[in-house]
């Protein structure tokens, strides 16, 4: 078994139990990365009571029976962890600049008088709120 108090696991009969600490690893990565293991493991997830930590389970769809083999699947399901949760933040980070590069596209690739509109209303709202706007 594996002492970390952040993502910890240990072996049971032919499957491996990862338990990882909910404050550390946001729910959507988590998910993201537990996908990319469904091809070759029966996926189990689960909340504990307490709600702070998610247990997955890992069963093999073929027999891994050699406990080497056991530690670098959870040796690569630990960094494909860090992997999603970077890129979920790097995502978050950006979401604000994304929002507005897809606000431009679909601004410019209306007519002019759909622009006029849309500017017109902005102004209104800058002026005076966006409820009296």
């Amino acid at each position: 078994m594996s002492k970390n108090k952040n993502c910890n696991w240990r072996l049971r009969d032919n499957c491996v139990e990862i338990s990882v600490n909910t404050a550390i690893y946001p729910q959507e990565p988590l998910f993201a990365t537990c996908c990319v293991f469904i091809n070759d493991y029966y996926t189990l997830l689960d909340l504990t009571k307490n709600k702070k930590r998610y247990k997955i389970t890992l069963i093999p769809k073929n027999e891994l029976k050699e406990k080497s083999n056991f530690k670098r699947l959870t040796g690569e399901f630990q960094n494909e962890l860090i992997n999603n949760v970077l890129r979920y933040k790097i995502a978050s980070r950006n979401q604000k600049i994304r929002e507005w590069i897809v606000q431009e596209a679909l601004f410019f690739n209306q007519p002019k008088k759909e622009q006029g509109k849309f500017i017109r209303r902005l102004v209104r709202e800058e002026k005076y709120g966006k409820d009296k706007g």
